[in-house]
């Protein structure tokens, strides 16, 4: 009898065809491959979408990404999940460094806003809830292929800042500590958090900490907005000035 051998390959690709050419693609990062199946089979149920990769290793989610890169408007899931979160996050971070274009969404299950934000800080643009409904979850995706800051699933009550104000909660008082206003400056040039760290030789957590407070002082939920408020405060120096 002929031996059936096991198949080894762990990544699914869909190639560009004249029919998906107009899609968005979409690279899942899933360690949990059950989750990670159905995620696919959601998107890729959706007209306007294209499952590009589906990976359970950031190993794996990186070389779907290489291999998707020529396309525009790739956005890509990375699990949080109740384990390897700080895996999650060194995933986010080399994503954002190799593939300045992508858009990165972290998704997990009722996650805190502890979580949230460090995902975001290490380089996310949004964050999608496994417990939101299916339609609001692919809304979700749809928002970031435009561009758009997405904090789908997420409690008003753990949202800081400008969210916080346009339902006419308080926000913060403004008044950056030097270090904080150092940071803040480092950010409007562009540098990741761990470049700010190298930098300052401080701690990347240390550097997303004073980050978080930065948010919250300042009322916004994204860094573009951060350095946004404060130039027009007059709360930081670029290092290159």
């Amino acid at each position: 009898m002929a031996r059936t051998e096991r198949p080894t390959k762990r990544i699914i690709y869909v190639p560009d065809s004249p029919s998906i050419a107009a899609t968005i693609g979409v690279v899942i990062f899933e360690p949990l491959r059950v989750v990670g199946s159905g995620m696919a089979l959601l998107v890729g149920s959706q007209a306007d979408m294209a499952v590009m990769g589906q990976a359970a290793t950031p190993e794996e989610t990186l070389g779907a990404l290489h291999a998707a890169s020529h396309r525009r408007g790739v956005v890509v899931l990375v699990a949080l999940g109740p384990f390897g979160e700080a895996e999650a996050l060194s995933l986010i971070r080399d994503i954002r460094d190799r593939y300045p274009a992508v858009h990165i969404v972290a998704c997990g299950a009722s996650s805190r806003w502890a979580s949230v934000s460090q995902a975001l800080f290490a380089g996310a643009d949004g964050y999608v809830d496994k417990a939101t409904p299916p339609d609001a979850f692919l809304a979700g995706l749809r928002r970031a292929a435009e561009g758009q800051v997405v904090l789908e699933g997420v409690s008003q009550d753990w949202l800081p800042g400008d969210s916080r104000a346009a339902n006419g909660m308080p926000t913060g008082n403004h008044k950056l500590t030097p270090r904080e206003a150092e940071i803040l400056g480092l950010a409007a040039e562009a540098l990741t958090s761990r470049q700010i760290a190298s930098r300052l030789g401080l701690a990347e957590r240390t550097i997303t900490t004073h980050l978080e407070h930065v948010y919250r002082k300042l009322g916004v939920n994204s860094r573009v907005a951060a350095v946004t408020e404060g130039a027009r405060l007059g709360l930081y120096q670029s290092a290159t000035a």
